[in-house]
């Protein structure tokens, strides 16, 4: 999609010349093009405007949790081999160390962290959270 932006392509020749486009996307190639056409009209003071939020400030005793876990993450993956997110996505990662977990039932109110993941490790994550 990046490069869809960056090229701008106005025909199906260059469009089809962008590597990775998936084949659905081919098919739709005329919308595709149409889209592009109409927003390359589009005067300056039109175009949307790229917004971002400040990412929220984290306290440095979170900060050490979140690495703290991420470290314990990193050899429970390799220990089962399987990916990082598998164990525990980022966001509930961060998640989990905001809560600052006290007990195992603390985990309960970490919004998405699932039952299974949180009997198969939660003990872990208390014991690492207030290590940290």
């Amino acid at each position: 999609m990046l490069e869809l932006a960056e090229r701008q392509p106005r025909d199906i020749t260059a469009l089809a010349a962008i590597k990775g486009l998936l084949p659905r996307l081919r098919r739709e190639a005329d919308a595709i093009l149409a889209a592009i056409a109409r927003a390359a009209e589009l005067p300056e003071d039109e175009l949307p405007l790229l917004t971002s939020s400040p990412r929220p400030v984290v306290s440095e005793a979170t900060r050490r949790r979140i690495d703290a876990l991420r470290s314990w993450r990193a050899a429970e993956a390799t220990r089962l081999a399987v990916d990082v997110s598998v164990v525990l996505p980022q966001r509930l990662l961060e998640r989990v160390a905001e809560l600052d977990p006290r007990e195992s039932a603390d985990l309960e109110r970490v919004e998405g962290l699932r039952r299974w993941r949180r009997e198969t490790f939660g003990e872990a994550l208390v014991r690492v959270a207030r290590a940290a």
